[in-house]
């Protein structure tokens, strides 16, 4: 019985998508519902399959963080509830957010943690995220930021943008 726990648990930290890790996900999402809390942190994912995130649309806040995603589905922004989205200590790409539909989508975020990845710009879309508290963009590799992009963020507290490779 541990053992088949252990290999459960191993198929959905490889990201694979056995039988397994898609029982081992729909247990989570199920825990999720009474929590509205998703939980991802520190499962080595590599990708972040969109039918993971189905069905827990109450979601209030997600924690994503600790693994080698590179980019993130656009199921994501259709979490309109989150207010809390922490998805630093990734590989994230400017390319790999789908930043348009993030801006719009998640409209009652109040904190989103972008630190520690490996992004380079931010758009001017940021803006739309009024309800931003905090912000962290610490360790990317951030060398741009757009014109406007800070300028509806007018109840932000805290920006972390130390560990970029801003002028």
């Amino acid at each position: 019985m541990a053992n088949m726990a252990a290999k459960r648990a191993s198929a959905t930290a490889a990201g694979g998508s056995t039988a397994a890790s898609t029982s081992n996900i729909a247990d989570r999402r199920a825990v999720w519902n009474k929590i509205g809390i998703i939980a991802l942190r520190d499962m080595q994912l590599g990708d972040l399959q969109p039918g993971w995130l189905t069905g827990v649309d109450n979601a209030r806040a997600a924690d994503i963080s600790h693994n080698r995603l590179i980019s993130l589905p656009q199921t994501l922004c259709n979490l309109s509830s989150l207010s809390s989205l922490n998805v630093s200590h990734n590989h994230l790409q400017d390319s790999g957010i789908p930043w348009q539909k993030l801006c719009t989508g998640l409209n009652q975020l109040t904190s989103l943690l972008l630190g520690h990845n490996q992004l380079q710009a931010l758009p001017a879309c940021l803006s739309l995220l009024s309800r931003l508290v905090q912000l962290g963009l610490q360790s990317n590799s951030l060398r741009q930021i757009q014109a406007g992009a800070f300028k509806g963020l007018g109840q932000l507290e805290v920006l972390q943008l130390q560990d970029n490779e801003l002028e």
